[in-house]
């Protein structure tokens, strides 16, 4: 499957140097066990031939309480997420959503009108730099938000991510001595609810918020790139 995005040496020698940097970073506490979707994505990404199926742009997240004594109730934020689509995934990934579909008229429509877009804004601009998609949504806290607004704007090219769902969320420091200036590492635990299978991401940053991001991105990318190498029907 790696082999559409490099030779087989690149890949067999890039699969040596991230081993090599999973075991580095194993032993500054940054453990990648059992986030086998992380590991696979930092193979691809460092593939000259891998093109991702969104890249962010930026995020926003705002988070406020008006009752900040009361316990055991949802919290209140609001994310904002912006990212960008390159034309070449109308081609590698939209075109196979349509297919999988199937009777799905609505959603096929809805693809097919976006793909359409996509194309035009291309063409006017004479630039492959993409569409950028913005969305904003409210959760429960800022990691629920966050994960909202992300699925939520990629929904219209992707419609199966309604099937996936976050099933486990685990937080854990680094450096205990540091206390709250240790960081912290996030492993999500996702599921296909179509297929019941199952993937886990991994994440350690100095700002939990952006921990827990990266782990979410990788997350519904490690979906996306599985979908489209017909790995996950």
């Amino acid at each position: 499957t790696l082999r559409k995005y490099g030779g087989e040496e690149e890949v067999r020698k890039t699969a040596a140097q991230v081993l090599k940097t999973v075991r580095a970073l194993d032993l500054k506490g940054y453990f990648f066990e059992g986030a086998d979707a992380s590991v696979e994505l930092m193979l691809r990404r460092s593939l000259k031939g891998y093109q991702p199926p969104f890249e962010i742009v930026d995020y926003h997240v705002d988070v406020w309480d008006d009752r900040p004594n009361q316990y055991g109730r949802a919290g209140n934020a609001r994310a904002t997420v912006k990212l960008r689509v390159a034309p070449e995934t109308v081609n590698r990934y939209v075109i196979k959503e349509l297919r999988k579909l199937g009777d799905l008229a609505a959603d096929a429509a809805n693809l097919a009108t976006l793909a359409s877009r996509m194309a035009a804004e291309q063409r006017e601009t004479g630039e492959a730099r993409g569409t950028e998609l913005l969305e904003v949504a409210e959760g429960n806290g800022p990691v629920n938000a966050l994960g909202q607004a992300l699925v939520k704007a990629l929904l219209p090219l992707f419609p199966s991510l309604e099937n996936v769902e976050l099933r486990d969320y685990k937080v854990r420091i680094l450096d205990n001595e540091m206390a709250t200036a240790s960081i912290p590492r996030v492993m999500i635990e996702f599921q296909d609810t179509a297929t019941g299978r199952a993937w886990t991401t991994a994440s350690a940053d100095s700002n939990i918020i952006s921990a827990s991001f990266n782990a979410l991105v990788d997350g519904v990318e490690f979906y996306l790139e599985k979908r489209a190498d017909d790995n996950f029907d």
